[in-house]
């Protein structure tokens, strides 16, 4: 099955292999983070020879606090973002579900990062990036 695309084509982008969860409680509600008012999928860049979960499980704890369990995979969908702040990108994403678990919000590095639960219609009316909306209908779909 080929990946999907999300954006308008875009010349020479950088490719940047990534990460996301899809992180939701016992009251159905997705973890996000607001960065400057837009909410974005815990999640992040595979750094080299990093395994995606390992990945994942370490983008969420800095940007969050929170450990996640129970990864299963979503799928895989790209996004053009012309506007990156290292320059044009395609984010290369690979999606996980998972489910919250304990809080260690010392071990939250990234601050300008806050961590907000919101509800799948308040998420998908956002301004959040297609392909992360993408993987937050799929894992609700299942």
């Amino acid at each position: 099955m080929p990946t999907l695309q999300f954006g308008e084509p875009i010349d020479n982008p950088l490719d940047r292999v990534s990460v996301y969860g899809v992180i939701t409680n016992d009251v159905k509600q997705i973890l996000v983070v607001n960065v400057r008012g837009k909410y974005h999928l815990p999640g992040g860049g595979i750094d080299e020879g990093e395994d995606e979960q390992v990945a994942l499980r370490r983008e969420v704890l800095e940007e969050t606090g929170y450990e996640i369990n129970d990864l299963q995979l979503i799928g895989k969908a790209n996004q053009f973002l012309p506007l990156a702040s290292v320059g044009p990108l395609n984010k290369l994403g690979t999606f996980y579900s998972a489910n919250v678990g304990q809080q260690r919000s010392t071990a939250r590095v990234e601050l300008d990062h806050v961590p907000e639960w919101v509800d799948y219609d308040t998420l998908l009316s956002s301004t959040m990036n297609e392909f992360q909306k993408w993987a937050v209908t799929k894992r609700y779909d299942c």
